[in-house]
């Protein structure tokens, strides 16, 4: 599995990898769809691999901030977006990217 440093599979998550996007982290944060959602590079990608320097959001000893609220998918209902946030959570323990 390729995880971003967010914990988002990219192979399982991604519609768009390996076909029209690389990887969050082989494109330093900046996928086809920070463009269309009008950001330079990935929050997630910034904060934690540029401003802090670690890996993945998984060394972060914040996790899961607030961004995993602030950037999740305003069409998943609650309970959705919560397991969702406990998936990507179970990935960065497990691995290290």
């Amino acid at each position: 599995m390729y995880l971003a440093c967010c914990g988002w599979s990219c192979t399982e998550d991604c519609t768009e990898y390996p076909h029209s996007c690389a990887g969050c982290n082989e494109l330093e944060g900046k996928a086809p769809w920070t463009r269309e959602a009008g950001f330079n590079r990935c929050f997630f990608y910034q904060c934690c691999v540029v401003d802090k320097g670690f890996a993945h959001c998984g060394e972060c000893d914040e996790m899961p901030c607030s961004a995993f609220d602030d950037y999740a998918d305003p069409s998943l209902d609650e309970a959705t977006k919560q397991q969702e946030l406990a998936k990507r959570i179970a990935r960065l323990r497990a691995t290290t990217l």
